[in-house]
């Protein structure tokens, strides 16, 4: 593990001058400083910057990402002074931590779910950090490579944050670094007093769900958490529901909601076989769902052309793309798709019945994603529907005022008749 930089007590701590712009993002809670050509102009060996106007008002204590892409630096604090701020952050990320703890000590106590996030990054105001809890397995991925450094900083006040919260328990870490490629860097930590073996493939629950999870293959390890609380309220519509469609189904979380809740039966769709046989595997956690759901291992669009032919309809319809996807031919991205998609879901879906659609990107905002929808019901849809809620980011994962890339995922229900 690293260790305690020594930078941390090395004076001057470098001044930087940033954007007029950064500047008054930042003041209305915008936590990056995105790369141009003030950034440029920052020195690479420094982790600990002070934030200036140019002149002589320091408004920032940033934490820098050289080698970043896009964000070069995350804000720390804007609150003075900032050399003491450098001096303080050990015990400043301690609090912090525990704050996040804090907020989520309901969810903790409650035990519906065994998988939910402590610490949501920039919104827990621990720029670039998520910690996930995933049964006895606390999951820490970083996407700032300053983290790489500081993680003596970071892994300690973890683990101070666990024994105030789950007194008596054990737990195995891992760090995982989620900045450049996509292969899964698992770094296991040994923790002092709490610690004990990884169980890199276990059994979770969530909402009285079993699922199979593998935590040191690759970042996708069997569940969205991110997605967890819109999926329990999702339990109203799947009560009644006779017949369930979930499209891009992964492993088949909304599919084995959708049973437990009362579904009669559910329809899963997935261009991968591994993920389709990753949801048997699921199924055969919870024998009460045996022989309930139809695993359809095609495009998306083919298998919807094929329940068209057979003038078969649902009740209600999931519909979670990947923000881009290939079927192996072309490339194409989820808002552009439900121009063509969405009619033909419509047209799946049983009078009174519900489609809910996601949009897994902060690239398009919710007044553009809602506003192309509304445009497709009014220009390719006969049918009356109408979006009836909107969903986005809760509970164990806050949004934050000023951040718009924090509010990544946006799903609306629409209401078909």
């Amino acid at each position: 593990m690293a260790q305690y930089l020594p930078e941390i007590l090395q004076r001057p701590y470098p001044r930087v001058q940033l954007h007029t712009m950064t500047i008054q993002y930042m003041k209305k809670g915008h936590p990056w400083v995105t790369a141009d050509s003030f950034t440029a102009r920052f020195p690479e060996d420094r982790t600990f910057l002070i934030g200036t106007n140019g002149k002589d008002t320091e408004n920032s204590l940033l934490l820098h990402d050289p080698n970043h892409k896009q964000v070069k630096a995350r804000v720390w604090t804007t609150k003075p002074p900032f050399v003491e701020a450098v001096k303080h952050f050990p015990d400043d990320l301690k609090n912090r931590i525990r704050e996040a703890f804090s907020r989520r000590e309901k969810l903790i106590q409650s035990n519906e779910r065994d998988n939910y996030y402590l610490v949501f990054g920039e919104a827990d105001r621990v720029p670039g950090v998520m910690v996930q809890l995933l049964g006895d397995t606390v999951l820490v991925q970083y996407y700032a490579n300053f983290w790489y450094a500081l993680q003596g900083f970071l892994v300690t006040a973890i683990e101070v944050a666990l024994t105030a919260y789950f007194p008596g328990k054990k737990f195995s870490i891992c760090l995982q670094e989620r900045t450049f490629s996509q292969r899964s860097k698992i770094q296991k930590i040994h923790l002092s007093k709490i610690g004990k073996p990884l169980e890199a493939e276990k059994t979770i629950q969530e909402f009285g769900v079993n699922y199979k999870i593998i935590i040191d293959k690759n970042y996708d390890f069997g569940i969205y958490t991110d997605m967890s609380a819109i999926r329990k309220k999702m339990a109203p519509y799947f009560e009644n529901a006779e017949d369930v469609l979930n499209l891009f189904s992964y492993t088949g979380a909304y599919s084995l909601f959708a049973l437990k809740c009362g579904a009669k039966r559910t329809y899963s769709v997935d261009l991968s076989g591994k993920y389709l046989s990753w949801l048997d595997e699921n199924i055969a956690l919870n024998p009460d769902l045996e022989g309930l759901n139809q695993n359809i291992e095609a495009p998306v669009e083919v298998a919807v052309e094929d329940f068209l032919a057979e003038k078969k309809t649902f009740s209600f319809i999931v519909c979670d793309p990947p923000s881009a996807s290939s079927d192996g031919k072309k490339m194409s991205t989820s808002f552009k798709s439900y121009e063509a998609l969405l009619p033909k879901l419509v047209r799946l879906t049983k009078n009174g019945g519900h489609i809910l659609i996601f949009l897994n990107t902060h690239n398009i905002t919710w007044k553009k994603f809602e506003g192309q929808i509304n445009k497709i019901l009014d220009e390719r849809v006969k049918r009356k529907v109408v979006i009836e809620k909107k969903f986005n980011l809760t509970d164990d994962c806050p949004r934050t005022s000023g951040f718009f890339e924090g509010d990544y995922l946006k799903g609306l229900l629409l209401k078909v008749n």
